[in-house]
């Protein structure tokens, strides 16, 4: 825990743009891992942790491009899941969000889609949501992470920080509806902004209520069910109405890949259209019954961290964090693309193997 009388410095402000990049990655192989196990690539859960692949992608390039922008360079590395988030480390026994900093690599699940929702829960649905404005870490969520961030960089002074854009990279070649460069502080808000309004949906101001009725969101056409459901000590088991957490259009990422309705929602509300689907069938997230309803996955696999499988799958995310490394220093650099390590890791599960994404340590 820092000093609560710690003040802002640029050095300060930097880490926590560093922290941002290893949190936008943190994401990735978890998501992906759990995307590559589900068997039907056409079923909707299948479809909507796709989309929020995509867009994490896009979280790691802006939050690294913020790095460049403030004078410090963007440390691309795998994540260690067995090791604190830096800065976060939520403590709300109220939620137990404590999961967002102990991912377990694995198949589609209750497990999973639990930590799907830890990850991405807004501020707002949090029993004492407040807005960082000191460096009183550790967080208890990435909006605070990034409330944080953006106050000090006021704090210490936005004419401190060089706004270069030498090296900062557009990923994305269709036309978005924000800048994906960080050239002012104006910039700065903005992608900060694309990031959390992604991830949290957190333009809903207002702690949403659980007896609202859900609104049929295609293909899942979620039926409202009964109360009962909604009782629980646990806000990711309360029944919340997704579209309460919806995406505006000025935050939507512009893709070749054609959009469904619930890309108007934010992460978390995608993942609650998932975890009511699931109850309106039977599922009850208490006890865990009811797992045959999620969508097929490969059978369970055992962990096999020199399988040759995971092998070149270690190999093509080691070469893809290097390249970043090269682009956002200046060097030539191609990045593998998110679908590539996909279908390694589904190469993976179809070998009964579980993806490992790093060597084992020497």
């Amino acid at each position: 825990m820092s000093d609560s009388s710690q003040v802002w410095t640029k050095a300060l402000v930097q880490e926590h743009a560093r922290a941002a990049v290893a949190v936008e990655l943190y994401t990735l192989p978890f998501y992906l891992t759990a995307l590559a196990s589900i068997t039907d690539t056409n079923h909707p859960h299948y479809q909507i942790l796709y989309t929020v692949c995509l867009e994490e992608m896009l979280h790691v390039q802006l939050a690294a491009n913020l790095c460049l922008a403030l004078d410090t360079q963007p440390q691309f590395t795998a994540p260690d899941y067995s090791a604190d988030v830096p800065f976060l480390k939520p403590n709300d026994p109220a939620t137990g969000h404590d999961q967002l900093i102990h991912a377990e690599i694995g198949p589609m699940d209750a497990t999973r889609l639990g930590t799907m929702l830890d990850i991405e829960t807004p501020e707002e649905v949090q029993p004492n949501p407040t807005h960082k404005t000191t460096p009183d870490y550790p967080y208890d969520s990435i909006q605070e992470l990034y409330d944080a961030l953006l106050a000090g960089i006021e704090q210490v002074g936005v004419d401190q920080f060089g706004w270069n854009r030498a090296y900062q990279q557009q990923l994305w070649v269709e036309e978005q509806p924000f800048s994906q460069l960080v050239e002012s502080y104006a910039a700065a808000q903005q992608v900060v902004k694309v990031i959390v309004e992604q991830g949290e949906g957190s333009s809903v101001a207002s702690k949403p209520s659980s007896s609202l009725v859900l609104a049929d969101v295609a293909p899942l056409n979620s039926d409202y069910y009964d109360n009962k459901a909604a009782q629980g000590d646990h806000l990711q088991k309360v029944v919340l109405d997704p579209t309460q957490f919806p995406l505006a259009p000025e935050y939507r990422l512009a893709s070749s890949f054609t959009y469904p309705a619930w890309c108007n929602l934010s992460h978390y509300g995608r993942f609650l259209l998932i975890q009511n689907d699931l109850m309106r069938q039977g599922f009850d997230p208490d006890s865990g019954e009811g797992h045959a309803l999620f969508a097929e996955v490969y059978p369970r696999a055992e962990v096999s961290q020199d399988h040759p499988t995971n092998v070149a799958l270690q190999q093509a995310f080691a070469a893809t964090l290097s390249n970043m490394n090269q682009l956002w220093s200046g060097q030539t650099g191609t990045i593998m693309s998110m679908i590539q390590l996909l279908r390694l890791a589904q190469v993976c599960w179809k070998n009964h193997i579980t993806p490992v994404w790093t060597p084992p340590a020497a």
